[in-house]
């Protein structure tokens, strides 16, 4: 999938460029709003190509991560590192699982937040005072 929209979103027609970063930009942003029908948003043009082309490419190469240079995979790095963890209710890209993980990876003295949409800021709020 990620190498077919690729070869759309470079392929140096600018109106097919265009017409699959919207597609692409319009699923992304389906996914991160929690107000949306499933209708996607038409982003403008410019903007969708850009935006469409840049994450395309993020994921094309792997994200720029090497074997063995993945977060899950170098907690000891970040054992003693205070944090805490908020993962949104509704997020439907990065997926609760994930943050899951990397809580239970980062041991007992990390907090894991559940965070609601309606306190989601409060929640920020609180844990900075805190911290």
């Amino acid at each position: 999938m990620i190498g077919a929209y690729a070869s759309r979103l470079f392929c140096g027609d600018l109106a097919i460029e265009t017409r699959f970063g919207r597609a692409w930009a319009g699923w992304e942003n389906a996914l991160a709003s929690i107000d949306s029908n499933g209708n996607p948003y038409e982003a403008p043009a410019q903007y969708a190509r850009a935006f469409s082309r840049l994450e395309n490419h993020y994921f094309a190469n792997k994200l720029f991560l090497k074997p063995g240079q993945g977060i899950l995979e170098n907690m000891s790095c970040l054992v003693d590192t205070a944090g805490h963890i908020v993962q949104g209710r509704y997020d439907m890209i990065c997926p609760p699982q994930a943050a899951w993980n990397l809580g239970k990876s980062l041991g007992q003295k990390h907090v894991f937040k559940w965070s609601l949409r309606p306190g989601m800021r409060f929640q920020i709020r609180q844990l900075a005072w805190n911290w």
